[in-house]
C-alpha cells in the first residue's frame, strides 16, 4: 500500500476527532469493457476507502492501477464575498455525503445512510426487462424494480431501505409519458453506455470537515457509464457526468468545479504529468523507461499506458463553443508549501493555479535537463507542464529531466457564476491507452492518448445505441383518461387507436380475462368482478400504445 500523507497535519487530526458520524466504505465497479473502476458512496473514485487501496485496474483483470485516487473539488465566493470550498481526498474529512441536499439544513445521517447506494444497471438488466410481456415484482430485475426515480413505489436504497421520491432523481424512460416511474407500467432506466451506474451526493450532510469552512450547498447526481465492444478505442474509455444544482440561497460569483486525482500510475512514486490545452485533458505518464524499477508490486514494468482525464464539458460551454480549462495545476506529497493542501483557502489556490502560500504558477523553463518546479523566475502561467514532450523548446517534464515523485493534480473550470437554484453540468473521461514500451520519456508520443480522448469526446457527444436495447417504436397515446378511477363496475378508456389488443394483469403478473367493448374512440372495460386492488392494463393496436394502472374498489 502506497504512503498517503509524509505527515498528517494537525488540521486532519481536528477533523477526524470531530467526525462523529461513520462514513460509508460502500463502493461499486463499472467493470464493462478493459477498465475495471471503483465508485464510493462519497462521491470518490478509483480506490477501495475500507482498505485505502487502489480501486481501478488495467488490464481489468489485473492489480495494476492506471490512476488510484480521484474527486470533486469546488469552491466560490458568495454575494458577501464569504469563501465556500468542499473537496474529498482520503477521507481525513469528509465533505460530501450520499443522499439529495436538503434545502432546511444539513442532511441527516439516517437519510444520508438510506441514500447510501450505488445503482448499477446494464443493457442486460434492460433487455430481460423488455423481454417480458407484463411486468411483475418478481420477474423484474431488482435494480429496476429499485431504480431512485420520480414517485416509484418500490424504490429501494442501502439494505434494503425504502425511499420516497417526489422529485425528479435517477433518469428514466417514462414509456406511458405520465412523469412517475413504475416498471411494473413498463419505464426502466435510462441507460447511457452498455453499463451505468448512478448515485446522488451532497456537500451539506452530517459533516464538513475537510475544508474547514462551510458547505456551498449543492447536489451531485452523478453517473459513469462504459461501453462494451468488442475490439476499438471505446472499450478503453469511462465516462462521468455530474449534474450539479446549487440548492443554497447564495449565489457565487467565481464558482469553480474540479477534478483533483493522486493520479498514480502502477508505481506511484516514479509519475510524470503533462497537459493537452486542445482536448482539455491532463496526462498522467511513467517518468522512467521501466515503472518500478525495483519490482515494486504492481508495476507495470517495461511497458506501461497512459493515462488520460480529458473534460467534456464545462460550465460556459455553449453547443459548440467550449471554454478553455480555468487551471492545471499540481503538488506534491508532503507538507511544504507546494504540498498537500490544509485549509479552505488552500485548496481554492490550488483550483486557481496557486501554490498554498498564495504565489501563482510560473512556467520556469529554461531548457533541456534543468529541473522545473512551477516557481521562482518566469511568466505567471495557469498551466503547468503543456509541452511536447518531445520537444526541448516546450516546457515538459521530460524535457526538465524533473525528479520522479507522487503527483497529485487539479484539473479546474475557469470562474463561473452559479447562482441559487442554477443548475451546470461537468462531464470528463478516464481513456487508458495499450500498454507499451513507447510510452515513456525516451519515445514517448502522445498520439495515442490524444485519439482516445478524441474518441472520448466523439461518443459524448453522439453515443452509441445500448446493445439491443432499441428505441420505442410505437407511438405513446398522452391524451387518453380512465373513468371512474378507482372503477367499481365499469371502466372507461378514451382510445385514439383502431381495434386493440387489450391485457389486464393483476400484480403478480397473472393475464386476467376482462370483458371489454371498443367503439370509436372508447373502451369499456367490465370489472365488476375483479377483486378490490391495483391492477395494470396495457392496450395496442400495432400503432399506438397505452401502458397503465387503475384501482378497483
Amino acid at each position: 500500500m502506497k504512503k498517503l500523507f509524509s505527515i498528517l497535519p494537525a488540521f486532519l487530526l481536528r477533523a477526524i476527532t470531530a467526525s462523529s458520524q461513520t462514513p460509508f466504505t460502500d463502493y461499486e465497479y463499472v467493470d464493462a469493457n478493459n477498465i475495471k473502476a471503483s465508485v464510493a458512496m462519497h462521491g470518490d473514485l478509483w480506490w477501495r476507502p475500507d482498505s485505502m487501496d487502489a480501486g481501478c485496474f488495467f488490464p481489468k483483470t489485473t492489480k495494476k492501477n492506471p490512476a488510484f485516487v480521484g474527486a470533486l473539488w469546488m469552491s466560490g465566493h458568495d454575494q458577501m464575498a464569504s469563501l465556500a470550498t468542499s473537496a474529498q481526498t482520503y477521507r481525513y474529512g469528509i465533505d460530501f455525503w450520499p443522499g439529495p441536499a436538503s434545502v432546511s439544513g444539513p442532511l441527516p445521517y439516517a437519510t444520508s445512510e438510506k441514500w447510501a447506494r450505488i445503482w448499477k444497471v446494464s443493457y442486460i438488466d434492460i433487455n430481460n426487462f423488455k423481454a417480458q410481456t407484463t411486468h411483475t415484482l418478481t420477474n423484474t430485475p431488482a435494480v429496476i424494480l429499485e431504480w431512485p426515480a420520480k414517485n416509484n413505489p418500490y424504490a429501494k436504497g442501502r439494505a434494503g431501505a425504502a425511499l420516497t421520491i417526489t422529485t425528479d432523481m435517477a433518469p428514466f424512460v417514462d414509456v406511458n409519458a405520465d412523469g412517475s416511474y413504475n416498471p411494473l407500467q413498463g419505464d426502466y432506466p435510462e441507460l447511457k453506455g452498455d453499463q451505468m451506474l448512478w448515485w446522488v451526493f451532497n456537500d451539506n450532510g452530517p459533516t464538513h470537515n475537510n475544508t474547514m469552512t462551510s458547505p456551498l450547498g449543492v447536489e451531485i447526481k452523478a453517473r459513469a457509464y462504459a461501453y462494451t465492444r468488442g475490439v476499438g478505442a471505446i472499450n478503453n474509455i469511462i465516462f462521468y457526468e455530474y449534474d450539479i444544482k446549487n440548492v443554497s440561497s447564495r449565489n457565487y460569483s467565481d464558482y469553480r468545479v474540479a477534478l483533483w486525482s493522486d493520479a498514480d500510475l502502477g508505481y506511484y512514486n516514479d509519475d510524470y504529468l503533462a497537459f493537452d490545452s486542445v482536448r482539455r485533458m491532463a496526462i498522467s505518464m511513467n517518468g522512467d523507461a521501466i515503472d518500478g524499477l525495483n519490482g515494486e508490486p504492481n508495476a507495470y514494468g517495461s511497458a506501461p499506458p497512459v493515462t488520460g482525464y480529458t473534460l467534456l464539458q464545462l460550465p460556459g460551454d455553449n453547443g459548440t463553443n467550449y471554454v478553455p480549462v480555468g487551471s492545471f495545476m499540481y503538488f506534491n506529497n508532503d507538507n511544504t508549501t507546494m504540498g498537500n493542501p490544509q485549509s479552505t483557502t488552500e485548496y481554492s489556490n490550488y483550483m486557481r493555479a496557486t501554490w498554498r502560500d498564495g504565489i501563482h504558477l510560473v512556467n520556469d523553463y529554461v531548457g533541456y535537463g534543468v529541473n522545473t518546479k512551477g516557481r521562482g523566475v518566469g511568466p505567471q502561467t495557469n498551466y503547468v507542464f503543456p509541452g511536447d514532450p518531445s520537444n526541448a523548446l516546450e516546457w515538459s517534464e521530460c524535457q526538465s529531466v524533473n525528479a520522479k515523485g507522487d503527483r497529485r493534480m487539479v484539473l479546474s473550470s475557469p470562474d463561473y457564476a452559479f447562482n441559487s437554484g442554477a443548475n451546470i453540468k461537468f462531464a470528463f473521461a478516464l481513456v487508458v491507452t495499450d500498454t507499451s514500451h513507447k510510452n515513456t520519456c525516451d519515445s514517448i508520443s502522445f498520439d495515442g492518448v490524444k485519439a482516445l480522448a478524441d474518441t472520448a469526446w466523439k461518443y459524448y457527444r453522439t453515443p452509441l445505441t445500448p446493445i439491443g436495447v432499441s428505441i420505442q417504436q410505437l407511438a405513446i397515446q398522452k391524451d387518453y383518461t380512465l373513468f371512474p378511477n378507482p372503477a367499481k363496475d365499469v371502466l372507461q378508456i378514451t382510445w385514439q387507436g383502431g381495434n386493440p389488443d387489450l391485457k389486464v394483469y393483476d400484480v403478480n403478473g397473472r393475464v386476467l380475462n376482462i370483458p371489454f367493448h371498443y367503439e370509436s374512440g372508447n373502451l369499456r372495460l367490465e370489472v365488476k368482478d375483479l377483486t378490490k386492488g391495483i391492477y395494470m392494463l396495457h392496450c395496442t393496436d400495432g400503432k399506438f400504445k397505452i401502458s397503465t394502472t387503475f384501482i378497483k374498489e
